[in-house]
């Protein structure tokens, strides 16, 4: 079984501030995404990139800034 996955308060706050930074600088979602995700997981360089972008993309939803 694969350990549980979290974000900190920390984590959010600059997942968040990658994916508005981009936003704010004329990119997609997509690719906003992608740049949390990468913040994410130089937080965490052990996590699994595909679960590390369910979570960021999760978390961004639920804080409604995605």
């Amino acid at each position: 079984m694969a350990p549980m996955m979290l974000l900190t308060e920390e984590d959010l706050n600059a997942v968040a501030q990658a994916y508005r930074c981009q936003i704010d600088f004329g990119s997609d979602e997509r690719t906003a995404l992608n740049l949390a995700t990468i913040v994410y997981q130089q937080r965490h360089p052990y996590a699994v990139a595909a679960n590390s972008r369910t979570l960021v993309g999760d978390a961004l939803a639920k804080s409604a800034l995605h």
